[in-house]
């Protein structure tokens, strides 16, 4: 789409941003996953399943990993 190699675009940004593009794509999903949580309305099994999380208790896993806290005490 952009014109480059995937693995050149790999290369790129993570120089640019210190991180892999999968760091990337799971920080977006646990900011949204975050913001969910802060509204309330899901519990945590049905906001891992919005996010594509096939398994709630991984879900608990990378959240507590990137946030400091499980997700529960949200």
């Amino acid at each position: 789409m952009c014109g480059l190699n995937v693995t050149h675009l790999r290369r790129l940004f993570h120089t640019c941003t210190g991180m892999t593009l999968t760091e990337h794509q799971t920080r977006l999903r646990i900011r949204r996953a975050y913001r969910m949580l802060i509204k309330g309305a899901q519990r945590v099994g049905a906001i891992a399943a919005s996010l594509r999380y096939e398994n709630t208790s991984y879900f608990s896993r990378v959240f507590r990993k990137n946030m400091g806290i499980s997700p529960k005490k949200y």
